[in-house]
C-alpha cells in the first residue's frame, strides 16, 4: 500500500514516497521509510515491504556498491543490480508483488517482481498502488509548465494527489534529493 515517484530536472532528482504499509499481519505502521540513496543513486521500493530492508543491508553489508555509471541501461541495470540480488539471497524473500524504482539522476528505471528491468522513457515515473495519480499530477505539472517537473514541489504535489484520490497511500512525505 503505497506510492514511490521520482523524477529527474535540470536542477536535480528527487525521490518520494508516502510513508504507511501493512506488514505481514495486516498491521498498519506509519513512518515507513521506502525510500533511501545509496552513494549517486536514489532507490525507492513499493509492494512486499521486508525488500527495502533487505536491499539496504545488500547495499551496507557485502561488496554490492551499485553507482550511476554502471547503471546506464537495462542490461546493465539487470547485470549490476538484480544479479546481486540473487547472489546475496535477497530473492528468497522477495515472493508477492514488488517494484523497484532506482534514479541515477540520468536515467530512471523500474523492476518489477518478475525481475523485468524497464528504463523509462519520461524524466519521472511512480509505483505503488497510487501510481496512476502521480503520474496523473507529474504530467499535469509538466503540460502546464512546457517543461519537465522543475523541483521536489511537483514530486511532493503528486504524492498529496494520490493521497487524496487512495486511501491506501497516507501519512507522512518523505522526500530525498540526489
Amino acid at each position: 500500500m503505497s506510492v514511490v515517484a521520482t523524477i529527474i530536472s535540470e536542477d536535480g532528482a528527487w525521490i518520494a514516497s508516502d510513508s504507511c504499509f501493512y506488514d505481514d499481519c495486516s498491521v498498519y505502521r506509519t513512518e515507513y521509510k521506502k525510500i533511501f540513496k545509496h552513494e549517486d543513486i536514489l532507490i525507492g521500493v513499493a509492494g512486499k515491504t521486508i525488500i527495502i530492508h533487505e536491499l539496504r543491508k545488500m547495499v551496507n553489508e557485502t561488496q554490492f556498491n551499485p553507482v550511476a555509471k554502471d547503471l546506464i541501461d537495462e542490461d546493465f541495470v539487470y547485470t549490476n543490480f538484480i544479479d546481486h540480488l540473487r547472489d546475496n539471497d535477497v530473492v528468497s524473500t522477495l515472493d508477492g508483488l514488488w517494484n523497484i524504482l532506482i534514479n541515477t539522476g540520468k536515467k530512471i528505471f523500474e523492476i518489477d517482481n518478475n525481475f523485468t528491468v524497464l528504463s523509462c522513457e519520461l524524466p519521472y515515473a511512480s509505483i505503488g498502488v497510487g501510481h496512476a495519480e502521480a503520474m496523473g499530477s507529474l504530467m499535469t505539472s509538466s503540460l502546464l509548465s512546457g517543461k519537465i517537473p522543475l523541483n521536489g514541489t511537483d514530486l511532493i504535489r503528486a504524492i498529496n494527489v494520490s493521497k487524496t484520490f487512495n486511501q491506501a497511500v497516507r501519512e507522512q512525505i518523505q522526500i530525498i534529493k540526489l
